[in-house]
């Protein structure tokens, strides 16, 4: 179920972004070499014109550009409330997902592997949302659906899972 506005007394609240300085390093890497190949093959001539080249370096630095923006805008918005678990990708989703506390059997603290980052599906884990870190919140649904959401604030998280229901702390970290 998907809504715009979480709903209940507003018990914990998260905005994630991606801000790993090594992984603004490797993106930005990976978008320097083909600018910096469009453009030395081509202002040396071996491309066509210069004309060609710079129209050629102009479409690369757009191709490069356009997703490293959309990447730095994008954001993990988390709400917990009295009513339920609310979590959106900004700016792909305008509305929240919801998982309401009725529908959830168990709440579990787990780690997750350090490198896999993004919304992904994982057969231990089910789907995962996941900014940085290791550290997050499984919810076991009960019809056996899993989400896990990853937190930069799982002391806070936990508090406030605690005021709504019990938790559980799993031992395994991946």
């Amino acid at each position: 179920m998907r809504v715009s506005k979480p709903a209940g007394k507003i018990l914990f609240g998260e905005v994630q972004r991606f801000r790993e300085t090594w992984v603004w390093i490797a993106i930005l890497v990976s978008s320097l070499l083909p600018l910096i190949l469009v453009a030395v093959l081509g202002f040396a001539g071996k491309m066509g014109s210069k004309h060609d080249a710079a129209i050629r370096f102009v479409i690369v630095l757009f191709t490069c550009a356009i997703p490293n923006m959309l990447f730095y805008w994008t954001n993990l918005e988390t709400v917990l409330t009295d009513e339920g678990v609310y979590y959106r990708w900004m700016p792909f989703f305008k509305r929240y997902c919801v998982i309401t506390w009725p529908e959830v059997r168990d709440v579990m603290v787990r780690k997750y592997p350090y490198l896999n980052y993004g919304y992904h599906w994982s057969y231990r884990y089910g789907k995962v949302h996941k900014v940085g870190g290791s550290q997050g919140v499984q919810f076991i649904l009960r019809d056996n659906k899993k989400v896990w959401l990853g937190t930069r604030r799982l002391q806070a998280l936990q508090y406030a899972i605690e005021q709504v229901r019990p938790l559980s702390f799993s031992s395994n970290s991946c």
